[in-house]
C-alpha cells in the first residue's frame, strides 16, 4: 500500500499527537497541584481549629504538674523524717543492747544516767554520764570498763560533787557526778594510728619546706 500523504502533513499530525499528550500531562499536574493545595488548606484549617483546645490542654497539664510538685514536697519531707526516725530507732536499739552490758560492769555505788556518741559514727568515743557514791569509785569504774570486752580505753572527763537536798534522797546517796569518755574496742588503736600518720605527714611536709628554704638561700 502506497502512502500518498505529504511529508509535511505527516509531520503536523505527529506534533499534534505530542501536543495532545502534553496537554493531558499539564491537566493532570494541575489537578494534582490543586488536590495538594486543598489538602494543605484543610490541614491548616484543622490545626487552626484545634490550636485553642490544644493550648488549653497544655495549660491545664501545666497546672496539674505544678500541683503534683507541691504535693511531692511534703511527701519528700515526710520521707526524710521517716528516714531520720529509722536511724534514731536503729541507734536506740543498739543503745538498748549496750546499756545492760555497761551496767553489768559498773561497780556497786555507780549508776548510769545517760550515754551518747561524741560524733556521728559508731567508731567515735562514747560519753557516759554516771553518778557515784564516792569519788574513789571513779578509778574503779574506769578499770572495770577497760577490763570489759566493750572498751579498750576510758578516761574521766569531769568529776564534780553534787549538791545535797533534804527532800532528794538520791542526791544524798550519790555524792558525785562524772563524765566518762570511753573508746570501743578496736577504735582507740585506729585513732592513735591515724594521729601518728597525720603527725608523720606534717613532719615530712615541714622537713621538705625547710629543705626548699635552705636550697633557695
Amino acid at each position: 500500500m502506497i502512502n500518498l500523504v505529504p511529508p509535511s502533513l505527516k509531520e503536523e499530525r505527529r506534533y499534534g499527537r505530542k501536543n495532545v499528550s502534553l496537554v493531558g500531562y499539564s491537566v493532570a499536574l494541575t489537578l494534582t497541584a490543586l488536590a495538594t493545595a486543598g489538602i494543605m488548606i484543610a490541614g491548616i484549617q484543622f490545626i487552626a481549629t484545634d490550636e485553642p483546645a490544644l493550648k488549653k490542654r497544655l495549660d491545664e497539664s501545666a497546672v496539674e504538674i505544678a500541683a503534683l510538685e507541691n504535693d511531692i514536697k511534703p511527701i519528700e519531707q515526710v520521707a526524710t523524717r521517716l528516714d531520720t526516725a529509722k536511724l534514731l530507732d536503729e541507734k536506740s536499739i543498739s543503745f538498748s543492747e549496750l546499756i545492760p552490758k555497761i551496767a553489768a560492769v559498773l561497780p556497786d555505788g555507780v549508776v548510769l544516767n545517760a550515754l551518747a556518741l561524741t560524733g556521728g559514727s559508731t567508731t567515735d568515743p562514747l560519753q557516759l554520764d554516771v553518778d557515784l557514791r564516792t569519788a574513789e569509785l571513779g578509778p574503779t569504774t574506769i578499770r572495770n570498763l577497760i577490763d570489759s570486752d566493750l572498751f579498750e580505753a576510758a578516761d574521766i572527763s569531769t568529776l564534780t560533787p553534787k549538791g545535797t537536798s533534804e527532800d532528794d534522797t538520791s542526791q544524798t546517796e550519790y555524792q558525785f557526778n562524772a563524765s566518762i569518755t570511753a573508746n570501743f574496742t578496736g577504735t582507740a588503736d585506729a585513732i592513735k594510728k591515724q594521729k601518728a600518720k597525720e603527725a608523720a605527714a606534717n613532719a615530712a611536709a615541714a622537713t621538705e619546706q625547710a629543705q626548699q628554704q635552705g636550697g633557695a638561700q
